[in-house]
């Protein structure tokens, strides 16, 4: 069969209803339309289902014709248990059986297992994990779409697929005969085909058959059935009517008939196939795809299952063998060396020959053969585990404990394994690198002896904790001797003063079983007495276990912030020569109470010192650093692993613990080590530690190999180390008293000649200072002549300057004091007179300018001047003062002027302002100062001059309006000639300098206006300020508050008259605040300031308007202008 034909045959098989063969040859195009339309799998998507049915096909197979046994097994193991018996039961019964008894002789049947199940599902197996595809579509033609509505003569496609199949493996004869059976192997691969294209998330199958049967191409069986009886019933009427349409209804009945017998020969096989399933499609195909995946899963554990049933025999009674011979060996290693299954510090100095190395590694290797789960496996672990940790196998050792505290079968093996836990981790901190990692490896083993202390607290705890006493915080340490651990402090008699303290836990006991503990701790109790600044204070002592009197432990002062000597070595790095000299003072002068008293150290190293960085004395710059010694007087009545460890010293290959403890036998002198040659240990011991302990301390190295050259470049220093460290003790110092006196000689002397280094370290700088002063001092100068300003001369000589130029300054101060009383003068102003008093001036002329200050301050009047943000609210207020004048026109009635000060301002509208084109270009203006009307021009003004009062809305105080320009020009004329002062129209620059008073916003209130501040039509807002009120009218003058000149009304009230003729914009515009008297034809005259018809946008400082000059309006007033005439 060639791929084009099993592709049509495939996609034959898909529908459920068959396609009335007569019309869709009949409507082929439609049909085919319509499958084209629908039918939209791609031939990847045909290809996958075919393989994947190809897949399926074969797992259901291979479980189908599995021995029943098997089937129980694999439906316990698959959640579609109860599909899975269904469908077990359906091959076996349907098909193998039927097979099995045509070509199996009966008695060959029992042996059906034997002969065939066996072998053909491994076969299958064999096809099912090959990946490779068997045939692939490249493309989906129109023939092959056709064949959706077309029938061949069959839809068997097992002899294809065996084809295909042999392509790959040959296959078993009998197999392929059963494969055959009924077309099994073919149908079950449509089938799986089938349901895999119809759970097609788009649903394309089902569309495509929809749409075939509204065209009447297609029709469902049990539609087709009644279609046909119902044809039969109509042709049976139409012969007894003998009606004309007989012959169309026994054609169309044919064609029914065809269809019908057509489809169901065809698919007859297939249908059998499924209706053996029927309605588990959905279900069989999940169950499918599950047993495809899990399937190999199963098989291979049932094949271990039976080949570890078969072994399990065997493993017990090798097990029994290989414990025996693990106990058996490990006993006769561990009884002559000591060793029990409980971890010891001691244990790693047990001397192993190469024999029982061997043996250990040997033993631990057979343990990996026994079953963890095994009940002696804890035990075993815990035996074996310490025989590793006496070799230093430490990680070795760890892995089985953890193992062992998995496994244990009771709490005393698990308390045992966490305790060894416990030894093994404090040991691991010293292959720690860092503080940091130390530190970590610390809280991992206090960790393990909690847990230990836990489950066994007798025989585990290393201090009594019946008391109460010292609740475990952190593990600081262990050693040859014990450990140190920071406790908190509950004990009553001392907590208030040390709530945290440090205890001192041994391993072994101290002292003879008999001595009571007061004795054997006589010497660290009375070392407190006789060196109390030398040594953390002792606070208590006991045993963990009372009634055996077993693991003493002794209490002291814990002393915060302080580290031994290897940390600081770590994180401050070597002493320097100060700080050594008083750390190795402090030790001395500790030693030599000590011995005075008959106390020896006798362990005296970096890490039994605490150093701790204290503030610098008065009158010193450094950091000074105390000492205490720990430890002290314990070494003597300990059985210390010193001993032990001196035996060794000379030995290869040692752990980082037995390193570490060889370390201690640096600071330690020969007869300390076991060589009779020098005699006792004695006070001179100390005095070797010490030496090696400081050589450490100032070099960071060794001092296994002591080199002078290391040390600090002092040759007493040097010599005395040096001494200190020989091997005889006769030729070392001979007291610590003498180690102390020399100590304070070197100190002495580095002293003094520190002093003489600083004290000409001091001329030079003193030297220097004096060249920089007078350096500074012409530079000073300099600039302050440059300046030539009293403020510079005054500067030179408040300033940090040798002052050699004083005289000339002082005449320069002098000469710029005049010349500010000068300047004050020739402006004559309140602001004037004040600057000179309030500047840098020598204020010769003091009284005079309080004099004028009085005079002119007559003429002055204070205002409140207020700033709003964009809301209109004030935000700011501020008091101003300013000079005015006030002319009597009569009657009663007064003009006052404002005297404006002279100044720069930008004229026009900025590019970020609300304007219009004639309000700029911006630029800079220079205006001398003027005087001009407080208010505008009054009625009651306008009626002492003119003799009339042309205003609408009338009232003495409120603006004379409705003049025009002409009209204000002949009241300027006839004002003038009155008081005899030129009074004038101001300028449109005067006008807007006058209005802005400093400011440069739209407004001089600020950012914007509201009708509580000036007069206009509130219906309009310019910002984000609420509307207001609109008054249709003037109101009086001077109700609302000023601007910072204190003039009134500016913005709104009335539109006021200035000098100058229109122009559109201020190009060409002069820039001294003079009249831009250059006419435009039809231009007009300038009016600023708005009014109280007009919006907020034409109220502000910068807006422009014109009319001509005889226009009048109820809108438009005047305000006066003066040149300064003072």
């Amino acid at each position: 069969m060639s791929p084009s034909i099993l592709t049509q045959t495939l996609l034959g098989a898909l529908l459920d209803s068959p396609a009335v063969v007569e019309l869709a040859s009949q409507a082929g195009k439609t049909g085919l339309a319509l499958v084209k339309e629908h039918f939209t799998f791609t031939a990847f998507e045909i290809t996958s289902a075919y393989q994947d049915g190809y897949d399926y096909a074969l797992t259901a197979i291979r479980l189908g014709i599995a021995m029943p046994d098997q089937k129980l097994a694999f439906a316990h193991k698959i959640a579609h248990s109860k599909i899975t018996r269904e469908f077990a039961e359906q091959i076996d019964g349907q098909y193998l059986q039927p097979f099995a008894a045509q070509h199996f002789a009966a008695d060959a049947q029992d042996n059906l297992a034997s002969e065939f199940r066996q072998p053909a599902i491994k076969s299958l197996k064999t096809f099912a994990k090959h990946t490779d595809k068997l045939f692939e579509i490249r493309a989906i033609t129109e023939e092959d779409l056709a064949a959706l509505i077309s029938y061949r003569n069959t839809l068997a496609i097992t002899d294809t697929v065996l084809e295909q199949m042999q392509r790959i493996a040959p296959i078993d004869d009998t197999l392929a005969a059963f494969l055959r059976y009924e077309e099994l192997l073919g149908n079950a691969i449509l089938f799986f085909f089938r349901e895999l294209l119809r759970k097609d998330e788009r649903q394309r199958l089902q569309k495509t058959q929809m749409a075939l049967q509204q065209e009447g191409l297609c029709i469902e069986m049990q539609t087709l059935q009644t279609t046909i009886q119902t044809a039969q019933q109509d042709l049976a009427k139409a012969a007894a009517e003998q009606s004309t349409q007989l012959v169309e209804i026994a054609q169309h009945l044919q064609q029914l008939q065809q269809t019908q017998l057509v489809w169901q020969t065809n698919h007859q096989s297939l249908s059998r196939f499924a209706q053996r399933f029927e309605n588990r499609t959905a279900e069989i195909l999940a169950w499918a795809k599950e047993v495809y995946t899990t399937l190999d899963k199963i098989e291979s554990k049932l094949d271990e299952t039976q080949e570890t049933a078969k072994e399990t025999q065997e493993e017990v009674k090798e097990s029994k063998d290989l414990i025996l011979e693990i106990l058996h060996k490990i006993n006769q290693l561990m009884a002559p060396h000591g060793l029990s299954s409980q971890v010891s510090p001691r244990d790693e100095f047990i001397q192993f020959d190469s024999n029982s190395l061997q043996f250990i590694q040997t033993v631990a290797k057979q343990l990996t053969q026994l079953p963890t789960q095994h009940p002696q496996y804890c035990q075993l672990s815990l035996k074996v585990g310490s025989a590793l940790s006496s070799t230093g196998e430490l990680a070795q050792a760890e892995q089985l404990f953890n193992q062992a505290i998995e496994k244990a079968q009771n709490s005393d093996d698990k308390a045992l394994a966490y305790f060894n836990l416990f030894q093994i981790r404090w040991r691991k901190a010293y292959t720690a690198t860092t503080v940091a990692a130390k530190q970590e490896i610390y809280a991992e083993a206090l960790s393990a002896l909690q847990a230990a202390i836990e489950l066994s607290k007798g025989r585990y705890a290393l201090h009594n904790i019946n008391k109460g006493y010292y609740p475990i915080e952190q593990f600081l340490g262990a050693g040859g001797m014990g450990c140190a651990l920071l406790c908190q402090n509950h004990n009553i008699l001392t907590k208030e003063e040390y709530p945290k303290v440090v205890v001192k836990c041994f391993w072994e006991n101290v002292g003879d079983e008999d001595t009571p503990l007061d004795k054997v701790f006589k010497e660290p109790l009375a070392m407190h007495k006789i060196a109390a600044d030398s040594v953390p204070k002792a606070l208590d002592f006991d045993y963990a276990d009372n009634v055996n009197k077993q693991r003493p432990y002794f209490v002291t002062e814990y002393i915060e912030g302080a580290i031994d000597g290897e940390a600081w070595l770590e994180e401050e790095g070597p002493l320097d020569l100060e700080a050594g000299l008083q750390v190795a003072l402090q030790i001395a002068e500790g030693l030599q109470r000590a011995h005075d008293k008959g106390i020896c150290h006798f362990d005296l190293k970096p890490a039994n010192l605490l150093l701790l960085k204290k503030p610098a004395a008065v009158g010193e710059g450094k950091v000074s650093v105390s000492v205490k010694i720990i430890d002290f007087g314990l070494a003597r009545v300990t059985t210390s692993l010193r001993e032990v460890a001196s035996l060794r010293s000379r030995s290869s290959g040692l752990s980082q613990f037995e390193q570490a403890i060889f370390g201690t036998l640096e600071y330690a002198p020969p007869e300390q080590q076991g060589f009779s040659l020098y005699g006792k240990p004695s006070a001179k011991s100390d005095l070797f530690a010490f030496g090696a302990t400081m050589y450490r301390l100032w070099t960071c190295h060794s001092p296994r190999h002591f080199r002078k050259r290391d040390l600090p470049n002092v040759s007493a220093l040097r010599d005395l180390l040096f001494e200190c460290v020989a091997d005889d003790p006769k030729d070392r110092p001979e007291s610590a008293k003498q180690l102390v006196e020399r100590l304070k000689a070197i100190i002495n002397a580095q002293k003094a000649a520190q002093r003489q280094i600083e004290e000409a370290q001091l001329r030079k700088e003193q030297q220097a200072k004096r060249e920089a002063e007078e350096k500074r001092d012409e530079t000073a100068w300099q600039t302050a002549h440059e300046q030539d300003t009293l403020s510079a001369y005054q500067t030179y000589l408040d300033g940090n300057t040798l002052k050699k130029h004083a005289d000339e300054a002082q005449q320069r101060i002098t000469a710029c004091d005049e010349s500010a009383w000068q300047t004050a003068q020739e402006q004559d102003t309140l602001s004037a007179y004040q600057t000179y008093l309030d500047g840098n001036t020598l204020k010769k002329h003091t009284d005079e300018a309080q004099q004028r200050i009085t005079a002119l301050a007559h003429k002055t009047f204070a205002f409140e001047v207020v700033t709003v943000n964009v809301s209109g609210e004030i935000i700011n207020t501020e008091t101003h003062r300013a000079r005015h004048e006030i002319k009597d026109l009569g009657d009663g009635v007064m003009l006052e002027m404002v005297r404006i000060p002279e100044g720069t301002f930008i004229m026009g509208s900025p590019e970020n302002e609300r304007r219009y084109d004639d309000e700029g270009p911006e630029h800079r203006v220079t205006i001398k100062p003027f005087w001009m009307g407080k208010y505008p021009i009054t009625q009651a003004q306008w009626q002492a001059i003119m003799g009339n009062n042309p205003s609408y809305h009338k009232g003495e105080n409120l603006p004379v309006e409705n003049i025009s320009w002409d009209d204000a020009k002949e009241f300027f004329k006839r004002l003038s000639e009155k008081t005899g002062i030129q009074f004038q129209f101001p300028t449109e620059a005067q006008w807007e300098y006058a209005c802005r008073a400093g400011t440069t916003t739209p407004f001089y209130f600020g950012p914007t206006i509201t009708t509580d501040l000036a007069n206009y039509d509130g219906n309009y807002t310019y910002a984000s300020e609420p509307k207001g009120i609109y008054r249709q009218k003037t109101t009086e003058v001077g109700i609302f508050l000023p601007n910072a000149f204190g003039l009134y009304d500016m913005h709104g009230n009335v539109w006021e008259w200035c000098a100058d003729n229109w122009h559109d914009n201020y190009n060409g515009a002069p820039t001294d605040g003079s009249v831009w008297q250059e006419a435009k034809e039809g231009g007009g005259r300038l009016l600023r300031g708005g009014s109280f018809f007009f919006f907020p946008d034409d109220c502000r400082s910068a807006f422009r308007y014109r009319c001509s000059s005889d226009y009048r309006d109820v809108r438009i007033g005047v305000r006066a202008a003066a040149a300064a005439w003072t």
